[in-house]
This record gives structure tokens, sequence and C-alpha cells, in this order.
């Protein structure tokens, strides 16, 4: 059987016509949606990130300077090339082609595992597969999130699949080609986040596996050290001279398991339950213990990277605050290993197979309504609403947090008010009536009541809430003070 698979593998057949289109499609649509989702206002991360790169007298600032755990250096650098325009989309241009370049590495990846699960299927059942896991990455909401935003989320999931692609074009490395390929994907991701080390941890389990099976050619640990000596190298490089002296950002505190729950709900579509975060769990062990005997180095890379290695990282890791996007690749690793399922069902019944796949997209609809309607918290909206609700030419506003709201007034103002003066008044110097507005940023833990007090004891009555899609951003919550004297 491994002589068969990599016959197989070796000689894979290319795409149909009608499966390229079916490809095309979906890459299309999903760039369609989630350029829409690059056309919203920035939010206070990316923001900050701009912040900061506009105090750095050069590049290397990046590396030198700008040591928080917001400094995804890929997108940083793409932010200091582009840090004069005032076109937000230019700033994710780099998450969106990312996440362009994953949908079609998905299909790719799809293809590659089913023929390794089945190396005797006809040519229509891997086309079925590379679909299927180009449908699930497409649609998934978590992904469009992260692929519509100026972080390094995006760009670190397209070189954590392009890795994995390079480990199925050329299981046994017999060539350098694919390697070097694995080195390079292995450096993008890095650049763009730190998350990527999950599928070399993951990448060095196949080879492992594949060292130390029963079919292992003479060699084997050479050629395994080949894969990964240089980017392991590189990775402990670039531990010690940047990421050990990053500093940790605030934010609120989740539980694991509450965290874990988004990911799986924004992923698959599912409501964010106990129960049901438990069952694709679940499901998830039980279908990496069916692959295991079929191709093992497949299920060792996948158990490594989607459960293993962020396990590890949860537990063992300084940076205590989670949040559901540093699961982004467990999330997409997880559709994968999906693909590989319902592709199966698929040979079966088509019928099943399609439902399920459209129920997941079902599933994702609204919350993708949601985050093209509300983006991650229209700031734009914010300042209107207070332009219109001033009758002097001059809008005096305080907030609830200076380093939340104080940026994304620098950056939206000047544009949105057109001229307009308005006038910040900080936190640590508050006086009776000085400002007409009071801004609340609803990031998820804040429970909105009728009135609002500042540290002066000014009492401000709640006026209007702006909503903002899940996962990202914040949402703002407008006082007014009712009392404040109009000349």
């Amino acid at each position: 059987m491994p002589n068969a698979i990599r016959a197989s593998t070796a000689s894979a057949p290319s795409w149909s016509r009608a499966a390229i289109i079916g490809l095309a499609a979906m890459v299309g649509v999903s760039a369609v949606v989630r350029g829409a989702a690059m056309g919203n206002s920035l939010w206070l991360d990316e923001v900050w990130t701009l912040r900061n790169i506009a105090e750095l007298k050069s590049a290397s600032g990046i590396f030198t300077q700008f040591l928080n755990d917001n400094n995804h250096p890929l997108a940083s650098l793409w932010m200091y090339v582009a840090r004069d325009t005032t076109a937000d989309w230019l700033h994710r241009l780099p998450a969106w082609l990312a996440g362009i370049a994953c949908v079609w590495l998905a299909g790719e990846i799809g293809r590659a595992q089913f023929r390794r699960v089945r190396p005797a299927a006809p040519s229509a059942g891997s086309d079925a597969a590379g679909l299927i896991a180009a449908a699930l990455v497409a649609s998934a909401y978590m992904l469009t999130v992260y692929f519509s935003e100026a972080r390094g989320y995006g760009p670190m999931l397209a070189g954590a699949l392009l890795a994995i692609l390079a480990l199925l074009r050329d299981p046994d490395g017999e060539t350098w080609r694919w390697p070097i390929l694995y080195w390079f994907a292995c450096a993008l991701g890095l650049l763009a986040h730190a998350t990527v080390v999950n599928v070399m941890a993951g990448g060095a389990a196949w080879s492992l596996v594949r060292a130390v099976g029963g079919a292992a050619k003479p060699g084997a640990w050479l050629r395994a050290l080949r894969w990964h000596a240089v980017p392991m190298t590189g990775a402990a490089i670039y531990y010690a001279a940047f990421l050990r002296h990053l500093g940790i950002g605030g934010g609120p505190e989740t539980t694991a398991l509450a965290v874990v729950g988004e990911a799986v709900s924004f992923t698959v579509g599912l409501p964010a339950h106990l129960a049901l975060t438990a069952a694709a769990i679940i499901a998830l062990i039980t279908g990496l213990g069916w692959l295991w005997p079929r191709s093992r180095e497949l299920a060792a890379l996948y158990f490594v990277t989607v459960v293993a290695a962020p396990l590890a990282t949860i537990m063992f890791s300084r940076f205590s605050l989670l949040f559901p996007r540093y699961l982004i690749l467990s999330c997409a690793g997880a559709l994968l290993v999906g693909g590989i399922f319902l592709a199966l069902l698929w040979r079966r019944n088509r019928l099943a197979a399609v439902a399920i796949v459209a129920l997941v997209i079902a599933g994702q609809t609204p919350s993708t309504l949601e985050l093209l309607r509300h983006g991650r918290g229209d700031f734009r909206a914010v300042l209107r609403h207070l332009a219109s609700g001033t009758r002097t030419p001059e809008i005096s506003v305080c907030s609830d947090h200076d380093n939340r709201t104080l940026p994304l007034i620098q950056r939206y103002a000047p544009s949105t008010l057109t001229g307009r003066p308005i006038r910040y008044v900080p936190g640590n110097s508050p006086r009776r009536h000085a400002a007409r507005w009071l801004l609340v940023a609803d990031v998820g833990d804040t429970t909105p009541g009728p009135e609002a007090r500042d540290a002066a004891g000014n009492t401000f009555t709640l006026e209007a809430s702006l909503p903002h899609a899940p996962l990202s951003g914040s949402g703002w919550l407008i006082y007014r003070d009712r009392t404040f004297p109009d000349p």
C-alpha cells in the first residue's frame, strides 16, 4: 500500500475542466466577500499598529522598537510601506491576497490527501475532495474575518497550508524542490505570526512517523533533517532575537473553553454551545483515529498541528490572554480533516455530502452578513452621530479608555468631520461639563446601562449603540450629557 500511495501521489491526474471552473468560482466568490469586508473601518488593533509604526524612523524598528505582541512583522512591514495612505483596504491587502491563495491551496491539499487515503479512487473522487476542502475554507467565518484584516493571521495561514502541500507533494523528500518550498512557507508563516510553529511541529511529526515506519526508505532520517533543520534553526534564532522580547497587550480575559467554543462555532457554523463544542472535538479525534492506520503520517501531522501543539501552547505559553484567533490554524486544519470524510461520504451519498457542506456554509452566512454590515465597529458612523447631535461648531467628547478611543478619533476625524473641530477630553483631567459626549467601547465585556458617569461625576444618558461583528473590533455605546451647557 505505501508504494501505491507514493506512485499515486507522483502520478496524480490534474484537475478536470469542470473542477477547475468550480474551484475558480469558489476563489472568486470568497475574494468578493472578503474584499467587501476590507472596506469597513480599521479597528483599534490595526490603528494602534499604524500609530506605533508612524513613530519608527526606519522599517528595522519593527524588529527592534515595536516590541509588542500586536506587532505581526510581515503585516507591520507592509503597513510601514503604506503608512501614509488613508485607504483602509490597502493595509488589509496582504491578508486578502492570502485568503485567495488559501482557497486554492485548500483545494490542492484536499485532492492530495484524499489520494493518500484512497489511492485507487478515480480522479473524480479527488476532484470532489479538493472542491469540498476549498468550499469549507472559502466559507468559514473565522477565516473570512482574518483574511480581511490588517494582521498577520491570514498570511501565516497561507504559509502553513503551503507547508502542508509541500509535504504532500514529496512525502519522502526525494528532491530538494519541495523541502526548499517548505522552508520558504515556514519563514513566511513565522514572519506573519508565530502560531505557524504548530504546523512546523506537525511537519516534524509527519517526518518522524515516516522515518520509523515499516515502509521507510534508507536515509529517511537524513531526509527528515533536510526538511526540518533549516526552519527549526531559523525559528529558534527568531525566538531568541525577537519573539521573547515582545510585551503582552491587554484585552478581556476569557476561559479556554469559551475560546475553543467560539472558534468551533465560527468555523463550522454551529452555535457556541458546550455540548456541540464537545461533539465537534470528539468527532475530530475520532476521525484522526480512523485516519491513523490508513495514513499514519497524515494523522500525525493533523493531530499535532490541530490538537497537541496548540494545547501545549495554551498550557505553557507566557501569553496568558487567549483569543479565538490564536486557534485559526487549528480551525483550518480541522476543516481539511473534515474534508477527507465529506469526500468519502460523497462517494457513497452525494446528496448527503452536498447537504452537509451547504449547512456549514449556511451556518456561516449570518455572521458573514453581520461583518459586511457592521464591520469591526464603524467609527466613522460614531463620529457622524456626534456631529449630527452637536449644534455648536466644536464637538467635545471623552471616553472610558483614552488609548482605545483617541487613536481612532485621530485617524478618522479629519476625513469624516471635514474640518469641523473636535476636542477630546482625556480621562486624567476630569471637570464638570467638560464634554458633551461619552464614548464607551464594547469589546464583549461591557453591559450597557441607561446612564454612565465620568471621573468628574458628570452623568451621561445612553443615546445610541452601534454594534460590531464577532471576533474582532468593538461596538460603541454613545452617551450624551443632557445638562451640557449650550451657548
